[in-house]
């Protein structure tokens, strides 16, 4: 597939992000770079199956192709497949719809090939895209339930309420914290214990206009009529929106300081420095449903450090409270034996210095032979 020329960066851009991004393109440098890259990845593999020729011709074909598969979310992937050319193999097609979720829904569809087998972080497991399950479901199953335990949502709030101790030049500087761009929306949020690192959707471009696409329309839009605009629930991205800029980087001196270091390091999105609030109404009532349990994790952070090095958080993993019991019981053996040994040790000690002593004292008794002087 050919680059982009300036006609086509603003169909692109009005089609996958917004009417108002498509008109100043000169703006949204950092999504259309994102774009290109995503699609010379399919030609080199790096989204499954490298192909010499993409399986869509041209950049028209695959905003069509996604027309096609929003208007009925509903559709596996088998009936979207079936739509592309029979001359394309399988994975050709699987490659091709990867490339298509990923620039548009900020979503990759077969991320299970970018993690070893069994990863989870909490409430995150990368997933793929079935062939014989819905868009609609596939796209739910991506993200965390938004239906909360009341224990959950108890402690949702208490991170909240205490929101001043998760920002980011604190998370980094006072707990080791390190921050990673990522630009797949359902990874946002996650921190690996055993690397210390936090990840943070990077586009905020994508966040503020599909914001937009459903301003006029109520908090909790379903996943399916979501999905027909062409974008994820208000709900979702309003908290993705309201933990960077709100939460981990709000306007402060410190936090402007930080976000301008993510963005000049780690290539952050610069629009993150524009505030523009949350697009959108923002109910007074409004809650962290979908990554509640991330922020949780953030407020665990703060109250439970994690451990300083390898070598700590090898011990923490391989010690339970049975394996921690067992040692104390241990130490508290040991230091009975070697007292006891002490002990022993005291007594031997005095015995030899009595000994000595009656000896000392027989040899000042004892006559001395004359003439030995």
């Amino acid at each position: 597939m050919q680059p982009t020329t300036p006609p086509e960066s603003e169909h692109i851009l009005a089609k996958f992000l917004d009417s108002k991004a498509a008109q100043k393109p000169d703006t949204q440098t950092r999504y259309l770079q994102y774009y290109q890259t995503v699609l010379e990845n399919v030609t080199t593999g790096s989204f499954g199956t490298a192909v010499a020729m993409p399986v869509q011709s041209d950049h028209a074909e695959m905003r069509s192709r996604f027309d096609e598969l929003v208007s009925t979310p509903t559709q596996t992937k088998t009936t979207l497949k079936g739509k592309f050319a029979t001359t394309s193999s399988s994975k050709e097609k699987d490659s091709a719809i990867r490339a298509m979720l990923t620039v548009a829904l900020m979503m990759d569809c077969d991320s299970k090939e970018d993690y070893p087998e069994g990863y989870k972080v909490r409430d995150f497991v990368p997933g793929s895209w079935d062939d014989n399950q819905s868009f609609c479901a596939y796209v739910q199953a991506v993200f965390p339930t938004p239906t909360l335990s009341s224990k959950t949502r108890e402690r949702a709030h208490q991170a909240i309420s205490q929101q001043r101790r998760l920002k980011a030049w604190k998370l980094k500087s006072r707990y080791k914290v390190k921050l990673q761009p990522t630009n797949i929306l359902a990874e946002h949020l996650v921190f690996d214990k055993s690397g210390r690192t936090l990840k943070v959707f990077g586009q905020v471009s994508f966040l503020k206009a599909h914001l937009r696409r459903t301003a006029q329309d109520p908090i909790d839009l379903s996943f399916e009529e979501s999905l027909k605009k062409g974008t994820l629930p208000p709900q979702l991205l309003l908290e993705v929106i309201d933990s960077i800029q709100f939460l981990l980087f709000p306007n402060d001196k410190h936090s402007v300081k930080s976000l301008d270091r993510f963005i000049g390091t780690d290539d952050f999105d610069p629009d993150a420095k524009y505030r523009e609030g949350h697009i959108r109404k923002f109910p007074d009532n409004f809650e962290y449903k979908y990554f509640a349990n991330r922020v949780v994790a953030l407020l665990d952070i703060v109250n439970n450090p994690p451990p300083a090095n390898r070598v700590v958080a090898w011990f923490e993993r391989h010690t339970s409270e049975r394996n921690a019991l067992t040692v104390a019981i241990l130490g508290l053996f040991l230091t009975a034996l070697f007292g006891f040994l002490t002990t022993i040790t005291g007594f031997v000690a005095m015995v030899y210095s009595i000994k000595q002593y009656d000896v000392a004292l027989k040899a000042m008794a004892t006559p001395t032979p004359p003439g030995t002087q």
